[in-house]
């Protein structure tokens, strides 16, 4: 895997993006547990364009969008939940055709940039 790995915060123009990252992965997740109904209610529910604009401009919650080479493959979200540095991981998912390894090691290392820079004490 040479292409180059990028980590950035998403903002509102990557909903659309997010929307069908999240119809891609969530199948392959969670297909041996849910039934399609359930899976496609869930995906309406809360990874339809209006939920995913709440969640980032109304909840407060950071989403980050992973790239490799030009090729959105994941996004996260957090948000805070308290004052004493306490934040709650809210998705975290990469897309099947990167592998787990990429994740651990990209999304981690930013993940732990993040809590270090905004003073994260706990993750719920």
């Amino acid at each position: 895997m040479n292409e180059k790995v990028e980590i950035r915060p998403a903002t509102t123009n990557d909903i659309e993006t997010i929307e069908r990252l999240a119809r891609e992965i969530w199948p392959a997740t969670y297909s041996d547990i849910l039934t399609p109904e359930q899976l496609n209610y869930m995906l309406d529910y809360f990874y339809n364009p209006a939920a995913l604009e709440s969640q980032m401009t109304r909840l407060n919650h950071h989403f980050i969008m992973s790239l490799l080479g030009d090729r959105p493959v994941g996004f996260a979200s957090w948000s805070r939940i308290n004052d004493q540095g306490i934040y709650k991981l809210h998705k975290l998912y990469v897309h099947n055709s990167t592998g787990k390894r990429y994740w651990q090691k990209n999304g981690g290392i930013y993940s732990r940039k993040i809590a270090r820079r905004w003073r994260c004490r706990t993750a719920a």
